[in-house]
């Protein structure tokens, strides 16, 4: 019986009220004129046919005590030219004010992270884009012959709390709109050079 009881309360289920697809929802109406496929409720394909590119925004929740987080993640899909397997992270240098953009190491073959690297900080278009784009989480993972970007923005998230109740989206703003579609044009190209 004890065993059931625990079953039942550690089975993983969304939060209190959460509402699936409504941030996603508010996000595409952010990101502006683009070609966009909702596949389910929190789940969404945007397309640049312009750019030759596509991307996959999906909706990720993270409760707290008595409240919780609903950000967007961009996924981006690049076949790999090179065999290998290797997953870093890329951040925002800088105490104060932004300085650069490091490449932390989280696993695969260490030669191959060092090429990567050497690649992304001789692309100064690339580092461009990144350095006013105010990304959460920005990782890469290169795994049987597919590049892997998972892109988690500042905005185009919302939070909601209990006590006391109110719920805030915060959106993308138009700078950053350009700074996240020129981002994701510039990884697509740098990933097919690499």
């Amino acid at each position: 019986m004890i065993r059931h009881l625990r079953e039942r309360l550690l089975v993983p289920r969304a939060p209190a009220g959460y509402r699936p697809g409504v941030t996603l929802g508010h996000l595409l109406r952010n990101l502006g004129p683009l070609e966009i496929q909702r596949t389910e409720a929190g789940v969404a394909q945007l397309r640049l046919p312009a750019e030759g590119w596509q991307v996959e925004v999906r909706e990720c929740v993270e409760a707290h005590l008595l409240m919780h987080v609903v950000t967007c993640e961009f996924r981006l899909s690049v076949p790999a030219l090179q065999e290998g397997e290797v997953r870093l992270e890329l951040r925002h240098t800088g105490a104060l004010r932004r300085t650069g953009i490091a490449c932390v190491f989280r696993g695969g073959e260490r030669a191959f992270f060092a090429r990567i690297r050497d690649h992304l900080d001789r692309d100064a278009a690339l580092l461009a884009e990144l350095m006013p784009l105010d990304f959460k989480r920005l990782t890469l993972e290169c795994s049987k012959g597919q590049w892997q970007l998972a892109l988690e923005h500042m905005g185009g998230s919302e939070v909601v709390n209990r006590m006391p109740a109110f719920r805030r989206y915060i959106q993308v703003s138009p700078q950053q709109r350009s700074h996240l579609l020129a981002s994701l044009s510039s990884f697509t190209e740098f990933l097919q050079r690499i």
